[in-house]
């Protein structure tokens, strides 16, 4: 060796050098070997930091987005003096935070909480940490304390609430847990292989160097997973639900002081959450039911539908459980009474903690929808219609008190009428002033009816769902006369020309007035005014004869019989104008058809609405119009209903053949029937402040069943403002039933100052 004593005596022999002999040599090995791992390491380190960093840190950065509905109000339904109709009441909730509610409070939130009230250097310091847990401990009791004193609600219920809401999201947990263990996989824990102890023959020969060398690349295999894998986290880790980073409802129905309060003081509720929820409402009840509609949830099925129908969106966004027009104007207006939700985009941390708010669609509002119905002439007219309806006695056969000609033996009705409803438009627009049915509902049932309410409207006989006012088709009777006389006249028959009337057509057993079943007389020489004054069958017989069915059917198409009127309400029913020309093999016209029509029998039917634009027309000169609920007064968002509802854009008709002189005529004889001492409505109608003009009718209803009554007309006689229409559904006789009803209505109109007042001194008692 090179340090060993050397004798200079002896022959030195030639040195031999090893690789590694040189301290030098083997400085920098050994520097090798410690700076190759430090190198791997060194690669590693940057690759973690800068080239896998994300994969790493993506957990501590990543985010979830929620989004927030802001609840929209549907718009309003209001009169034309601004009462409310139909309104959305708001329903305050109590929401709160989860981890607010939760008892014991999560570790980990409670953590996370007093950090945060905490600098660093307090953070470090357990005994301050302990004492901030304690205070937040305090506020939490506090808080529940405080929310007790503002909402009224006792602790006790307050605990049951929140212990309903724990008791839930934790069955959800545990329900998750025991899915998530049914399937996980069932796999092998790894055993690692114990090498036996090998001998120096063994390790001497090919295979066993061929072992080493596997368990030499098994070995670093390992070293480089270990060293580059990070560790797994644990399987059985904390779950957290959704729910649990969410604020869960605690109440259902918050006073409207405790939520301003909660609301004016956020400092003093943490994890509260005011949210507002609208409820439909009728305040009138009752009033114009059946022309308001309902709103009620939409269902699951429907969703899917509509769903189908739009499938790049709902442009009305209506989700299962929104509130959606069903009848009448909630239906007809939905699109514009519609309030769409606004939606909040929340971006959440890891924590659950808000770090953005976007507003992704602004909040917007249903528009309001003002009608020209005017509530105290609706309640009136609703109101006579419940007392018509009323169980009642009438008059003996015989009596002709009420110098009701158009049926002096009607049989004694011991049972009320079915039904009824009661119409007034405006003659020069067509607004819808009144529009009442009989019976009647409290339209608040039904948005949320219970089993026994619903059974006791649909099991009432009298269908008080039943919208009559535009679907209850009945025969006119002699209020469809006027309909002839105008056909009579625009034929060229002259008003003064006389018929002669013996009280029956050609036999004495049928085609016969009233009045020869009465009295066995006849009216005697009738000219066109006497016969609209005194309702004279026979002359309108003998003028339908002579004119045949095709002027009857054409006038009766003009004004519009046999036609939807085009009124903002949905469901009307155009009726049954029957014609030569429409009827079938099956059902032949005879010409007993043709003297039926005449006087509003037949198989015509028309509906309380039609008749009153009939009135109206006749009133202001011929035009025909389509009668409105809708206003454009008030704040309207949406001005056109055609643009949101599909309205129909039918306009108001002229007839322009009509000759002024012929509407003048038929006008005289309505004037009469009621201010005539011989006028079937002069006992029953006239008033004394306000000029009547108008039509009674009663139709045959068939054998055994009582007839319809019937009451056409408009007021006042010059210049004509309102028409207006009475039908009792087998109510009797037109004159002493709906004539009266007819005259408190108009009686009412006066006192509101609709309708001025007028001359009746040559017609006084």
């Amino acid at each position: 060796m090179r340090n060993s004593l050397q004798s200079q005596w002896l022959e030195p022999e030639a040195p031999t050098y090893g690789w590694l002999d040189h301290p030098g040599q083997r400085l920098r090995v050994l520097l090798l070997i410690f700076l190759l791992p430090s190198l791997a390491i060194g690669y590693r380190l940057v690759q973690l930091q800068v080239y896998r960093q994300a994969e790493f840190t993506h957990v501590f950065e990543a985010t979830t987005t929620r989004i927030v509905e802001i609840p929209a109000r549907n718009g309003r339904i209001l009169a034309s003096d601004g009462s409310l109709l139909a309104v959305d009441e708001e329903n305050f909730e109590l929401w709160v935070h989860y981890r607010w509610l939760e008892e014991p409070p999560h570790p980990d939130w409670l953590k996370r909480q007093a950090n945060s009230r905490l600098s660093r250097r307090q953070r470090r310091d357990d005994k301050q940490v302990a004492t901030m847990t304690t205070t937040l401990l305090n506020e939490r009791r506090q808080l529940w304390e405080r929310i007790a004193h503002v909402t009224g609600v006792t602790p006790e219920e307050l605990d049951q609430a929140r212990q309903s809401v724990q008791t839930r999201i934790e069955r959800m947990k545990q329900a998750v847990l025991e899915k998530q263990i049914q399937q996980q996989p069932v796999t092998e824990q790894p055993t690692r292989s114990i090498q036996p102890t090998r001998s120096i023959a063994e390790e001497s020969s090919p295979h066993a160097v061929t072992a080493w060398l596997d368990w030499g690349q098994k070995l670093w295999q390992e070293f480089q997973h270990e060293l580059t894998t990070p560790p797994p986290r644990a399987e059985n880790g904390p779950l957290i639900l959704a729910e649990e980073l969410e604020p869960q409802r605690v109440l259902d129905t918050l006073p409207k002081a405790a939520a301003d309060e909660i609301l004016a003081h956020p400092e003093l509720y943490p994890g509260l959450e005011v949210r507002v929820r609208h409820h439909r409402t009728y305040p009138a009840r009752q009033v114009a039911s059946h022309l308001l509609g309902v709103r009620t949830p939409l269902r699951e099925e429907e969703a899917l539908e509509r769903t189908k129908q739009w499938p790049q969106g709902d442009p009305l966004d209506y989700r299962t459980g929104d509130a959606i027009g069903r009848s009448g104007l909630e239906l007809a207006y939905d699109a514009q009474l519609r309030g769409l939700r606004g939606l909040k985009r929340l971006t959440l941390d890891r924590r659950g903690q808000i770090v953005e708010e976007v507003m992704t669609r602004e909040v917007r509002h249903g528009a309001d929808l003002y009608l020209s119905l005017d509530v105290e002439v609706q309640r009136t007219a609703e109101a006579l219609l419940e007392q018509a309806l009323l169980p009642d006695v009438i008059d003996a056969p015989g009596d002709s008190s009420t110098n009701d000609v158009d049926n002096p033996q009607k049989p004694t009705r011991l049972t009320s009428p079915q039904g009824g409803s009661v119409v007034v438009i405006d003659v020069r627009t067509g607004q819808v002033i009144a529009a009442a049915s009989a019976p009647g509902y409290d339209a608040n049932v039904l948005t949320n009816p219970s089993a026994t309410e619903w059974a006791q409207l649909t099991g009432d006989v009298r269908r008080p769902l039943y919208q009559r006012v535009t679907r209850m088709a009945l025969a006119p009777g002699s209020t469809f006369k006027p309909l002839t006389a105008i056909a009579g006249l625009e034929a060229g028959m002259k008003a003064q020309s006389a018929i002669e009337c013996a009280g029956y057509l050609d036999q004495p057993q049928r085609d016969r007035c009233l009045i020869f079943r009465h009295y066995g007389v006849g009216h005697g020489s009738t000219d066109l005014s006497d016969a609209l004054c005194q309702s004279c069958n026979v002359y309108f017989f003998k003028l339908a004869r002579m004119l045949g069915p095709s002027p009857l059917v054409e006038q009766a198409r003009q004004f519009g019989f046999g036609q939807l009127t085009g009124i903002d309400l949905p469901f009307e029913q155009a009726g049954h104008l029957p014609s030569p020309q429409t009827n079938s093999a099956r059902e032949p016209w005879y010409p007993g058809d043709t003297l039926g029509l005449a006087i509003g029998q037949s198989r015509l039917q028309v509906t309380p609405l039609q008749m009153a634009r009939f009135m109206a027309a006749i009133a202001n000169g011929g035009e025909l119009l389509t009668p409105r609920l809708k206003t454009d007064q008030g704040p309207l968002l949406v001005t056109s209903f055609a643009e949101t509802s599909g309205e129909t854009t039918r306009t108001n008709v002229r007839k322009p053949s009509l000759a002024p002189q012929t509407l003048k005529e038929v006008r005289h004889g309505l004037y009469r029937v009621v201010n005539d001492a011989q006028g079937t409505a002069y006992k029953t109608v006239r008033l004394k402040e306000v000029e009547i003009c108008g039509k009674t009718g009663t139709a045959e209803a068939g054998s055994g069943v009582a007839d319809h009554a019937w009451f056409a007309g408009y007021a006042p006689a010059s210049p004509p403002r309102y028409a207006i229409v009475v039908v009792l559904e087998h109510g009797g006789s037109g004159g002493k039933e709906a004539g009266p009803m007819a005259r408190e209505v108009i009686r009412r109109m006066h006192q509101l100052g609709l309708i001025p007042s007028g001359s009746l001194a040559k017609n006084e008692d």
